[in-house]
């Protein structure tokens, strides 16, 4: 990434909490996944759960969506009504206690992806490591480029092409402007762990921002989050 790139993703990042906060208990997070619908002025007209879940959790996160603040895409600098998905990543609350807000992204959502195959040598070998793939959709949500953008740990080629050679076969649910789909650039990190070893699933993005294993960073999301209520701190 160009250092334009790299300057235009720190000064128009989503709004995001460090996943270290949680370092001794990663097990209990939890990914929530959201279609949000927002009008010309950023106002949340409905929140979905991507998937049917009846839960206490996604019901307190639909309720405090309506408390965050977003921008809705621009064109021709008027801003007008968008179509995002919003990541959450929080601890399920115990009883009464509400849930703990990890982390929240906007952009394009994971729709179908196949988890590459551990090459057998680099577990033989006890190799393990994340590899943070660059990704380039087009607006039907296909994988049309894939790159390394970075590594952690002690992986190897093979561990990144096997990587690659998954993400080749992802889709994703693009997001919406005035209800054309749109294109868009993604960082996603694939993990090569021990089953016993999931909390080594961390990377570190830009701003040094430190991200876990179910982070998908857009890169160039059409709607901004701008505030968000970290409940449970």
């Amino acid at each position: 990434m160009s250092t334009k790139q790299w300057a235009r993703w720190i000064l128009g990042m989503s709004a995001l909490a460090t996943l270290a906060a949680a370092a001794g208990q990663p097990q209990q997070a939890k990914v929530y996944t959201f279609q949000v619908e927002l009008d010309e002025r950023g106002a949340l007209l409905s929140a979905t759960p991507l998937r049917d879940a009846a839960d206490a959790t996604t019901t307190q996160l639909q309720q405090a969506l309506r408390d965050w603040v977003f921008r809705p895409a621009q064109r021709d600098g008027t801003p007008i009504r968008t179509t995002t998905w919003v990541r959450v990543t929080a601890i399920p609350g115990e009883g009464t206690d509400s849930a703990q807000v990890l982390s929240a992204t906007a952009g394009p959502a994971p729709d179908s992806l196949r988890k590459p195959a551990f090459p057998v040598a680099a577990q033989v070998r006890g190799q393990q490591g994340v590899i943070v793939l660059q990704i380039d959709m087009d607006a039907q949500g296909r994988v049309r480029a894939v790159d390394v953008h970075d590594t952690v740990g002690g992986v190897n080629l093979a561990m990144a092409n096997a990587a690659m050679a998954a993400a080749r076969d992802w889709t994703f649910r693009p997001e919406r402007v005035n209800g054309e789909p749109q294109a868009g650039r993604l960082l996603m990190p694939v993990c090569f762990v021990s089953s016993s070893n999931k909390q080594a699933c961390a990377w570190t993005g830009p701003d040094a921002q430190a991200f876990g294993r179910d982070t998908v960073l857009a890169l160039d999301p059409a709607v901004r989050l701008e505030r968000v209520a970290y409940a449970g701190r």
